[in-house]
């Protein structure tokens, strides 16, 4: 749902009135994700969105093969999803170029930020043309959100989608403070006590969620 928020947001200033987008050449959309999964996820779902309209749509994440995305930019492109690092990576190389850029979305900034990423999203963003125009999305606004909001955001109007608790009184909430090294096995002890049938947990890492699945099925 998101994606398709800031996809249909965005098509005014990519496409004006036209119908179909013309010849693709530099990036007029540039979306930058904490990770490859959810940069893959964003560009699938833009693919779709942007299907009928034409538009040729290129990664630019870690792990992937960086000449494989190389060609594809050299052959033009309307939209680039992509990774920080490999962004950057791409300017460095010269095989990216940010000049046409109209829309730049920086999605799950928080997590960006608690990933270490915060200067290689400034450098990303002086890259881009001062006119452009910038989506900013967030789970938590943090002090480090916002000033990246200040600073970057001219005439921001924040957008708060949480819902209120009054929402949803059939569900109860609780949160417990656990020392990092002790998380899972008071996840595993929440499960045996509680006699929990069916679960969903989420983890930050794929490694997180390798071990807490091993973990668990040896119970």
């Amino acid at each position: 749902g998101k994606t398709v928020a800031f996809g249909l947001a965005a098509a005014p200033t990519l496409l004006g009135a036209e119908p179909k987008f013309g010849m693709a050449d530099a990036p007029l959309m540039l979306a930058i994700a904490p990770t490859r999964e959810l940069a893959m996820q964003v560009a699938n779902e833009l693919t779709w969105l942007y299907g009928e309209a034409g538009a040729k749509i290129a990664t630019c994440v870690g792990g992937m093969d960086a000449r494989k995305e190389a060609r594809a930019l050299n052959f033009g492109v309307h939209i680039v999803v992509g990774t920080p690092g490999r962004v950057l990576d791409h300017i460095r190389r010269g095989t990216l170029k940010l000049e046409n850029v109209r829309y730049l979305v920086l999605d799950e900034a928080d997590e960006m930020l608690n990933m270490g990423f915060i200067k290689d999203i400034r450098k990303v963003v002086c890259l881009t043309p001062a006119d452009k125009q910038i989506a900013l999305f967030s789970a938590t606004m943090s002090r480090e959100v916002m000033d990246i909001s200040w600073e970057y955001l001219e005439g921001a109007v924040n957008i708060d989608v949480a819902p209120k608790a009054e929402d949803m009184p059939q569900i109860k909430q609780y949160t417990i403070s656990v020392p990092e090294k002790d998380k899972m096995d008071m996840l595993v002890k929440i499960v045996k006590t509680r006699k929990l049938s069916k679960s969903i947990v989420f983890c930050n890492t794929k490694t997180r969620v390798r071990h807490l699945t091993e973990r668990v099925q040896r119970m």
